[in-house]
């Protein structure tokens, strides 16, 4: 897994989430924040990624090149073995 690029390994994670019934969502800017923002629930296991900066997180390659940032709800801890 080390060996693989940085995309590819968050890819994994991700997909290792939902095998563990996480909800996991892209959101378009107007759902991640302002008024028309998703509303998140505490009781629900998520994983939400902004598309805007996923974009921008990586280069061709799939190197991590910014930040990325997420927003996770629910049992946290229960998804460190995920993420």
């Amino acid at each position: 897994m080390t060996e693989q690029n940085d995309l590819f390994r968050l890819t994994y994670a991700l997909e290792t989430a939902k095998d563990m019934h996480w909800n996991y969502r892209l959101l378009s800017d107007r759902e991640w924040s302002g008024r028309n923002a998703v509303a998140l629930s505490a009781g629900v296991n998520g994983i939400y990624l902004s598309r805007a900066n996923l974009d921008v997180a990586f280069d061709d390659s799939g190197r991590q090149i910014n930040p990325l940032t997420a927003r996770l709800t629910g049992n946290v801890a229960g998804g460190d073995e995920a993420v």
